[in-house]
């Protein structure tokens, strides 16, 4: 007789509707003791869109141990009962893939703190230093942010039955973070305000004397900053920094906002968008377009882990097995992210996964980030 998963349905149902591919490892038993974490582990080189696209590689296929192995993780997550969940994003994102966790595993509750990656990372910060732990997964934070989240010791190792669906550049061989989606920096325009025939093309474009006073800049972009140097080489990237300041872009806090000033006309270029805001209001009808830049152009990866002493352990590892799984990847590309599991179907996100992009891939990255801080606003002022 076929044995019986969670919820009453058989073992190949229950695989398949989680979406767990990996190579029978014990979840309940004891996960591997943490890394010492006084300083970042050292991942693999950064990643290029090539590697880095989900449909480069097709997803591992599935073994029944890999149920047996959810099985008894979800039974040991419904005896804590709980999960919280700390998330960067919108209230929206989160509730989607809350519903979504919540219909695959009945019986834990989901709670989340959703706020700026600003706001999660404090937060996190504070309820460790002050020994009150209470969120027990990290969820959708930028990968810079794992080298302060690592040196404070916050991120507990956990290797997820789910590693063998990401390319190595995207999870910490110790299991400390993994990256699960991304989506690259773009330049944006106003259609209405700039003319395809006289829209930029690339990078270099926004220098010329035309676009002088009508670009816009996120205030803080010192990811975007720092991954511009990285590809252009420090000496040469500060060179065009400094021509950049010279064409006056307007500084404006918030991607949000300046994505909105750009639909309204207020401001005609974007010196660069998150990916999917453009894709995703272009499809609504908002006057914009993305342009597709002729140098490579840096990409944000965000991670997900668990965090150090969280309270419900095993709901824990069950939320992370979760938000690496198929279900977690297709609500993720729902939200025009891009997944970094293999083998999950892109749609319109499909031309921004081509983009030649820079993903950060080595936690390393984020201490470049904490010193470009004042080197950007040395150059760019304040808003």
């Amino acid at each position: 007789m076929e044995e019986r998963a969670p919820g009453g349905m058989d073992r190949r149902g229950f695989l398949k509707r989680a979406g767990i591919a990996a190579a029978g490892l014990g979840l309940l038993a004891c996960a591997p003791a943490a890394a010492p974490t006084a300083t970042p582990t050292k991942a693999p080189a950064p990643t290029s869109a090539a590697t880095a696209a989900p449909a480069a590689k097709p997803a591992a296929a599935p073994t029944p141990s890999d149920a047996d192995a959810l099985a008894k993780l979800y039974e040991a997550a419904k005896k804590e009962g709980e999960v919280m969940v700390y998330s960067m994003g919108t209230e929206q994102e989160w509730k989607q893939f809350a519903d979504d966790f919540g219909k695959q595993f009945p019986g834990v509750k989901t709670s989340g703190y959703v706020g700026t990656s600003e706001q999660v990372q404090d937060k996190l910060l504070t309820e460790a230093r002050a020994r009150r732990q209470v969120g027990d997964v990290v969820f959708k934070a930028p990968i810079d942010y794992v080298y302060s989240f690592t040196k404070e010791g916050l991120l507990d190792a956990y290797i997820s039955t789910q590693a063998r669906q990401f390319d190595p550049g995207h999870y910490d061989p110790n299991g400390l973070w993994y990256t699960n989606m991304w989506n690259p920096f773009a330049p944006e325009y106003n259609t209405q305000a700039i003319p395809k025939e006289q829209a930029p093309k690339s990078y270099a474009d926004l220098l010329k004397p035309e676009f002088k006073g009508k670009l816009g800049l996120e205030a803080t972009p010192v990811f975007w900053f720092t991954g511009m140097l990285s590809i252009m080489g420090k000496e040469k990237g500060l060179e065009y920094m400094k021509k950049l300041a010279e064409q006056k872009p307007r500084l404006i806090s918030g991607h949000t906002s300046l994505h909105k000033m750009v639909i309204s006309g207020e401001v005609s270029v974007a010196v660069y968008m998150f990916g999917l805001r453009v894709v995703g209001d272009k499809d609504k009808g908002a006057p914009i377009e993305w342009v597709y830049p002729t140098e490579k152009t840096p990409a944000l990866p965000n991670f997900a882990g668990v965090m150090k002493n969280a309270p419900h352990p095993n709901a824990a590892r069950l939320m992370l097995e979760y938000t690496l799984s198929e279900a977690g990847a297709k609500v993720m590309a729902n939200q025009l992210w891009i997944p970094t599991r293999r083998g999950v179907e892109l749609g319109n996100l499909a031309p921004l996964a081509k983009m030649n992009v820079l993903i950060p891939g080595d936690p390393m990255f984020g201490k470049e980030v904490e010193a470009n801080l004042k080197v950007f606003q040395d150059i760019f002022g304040r808003p």
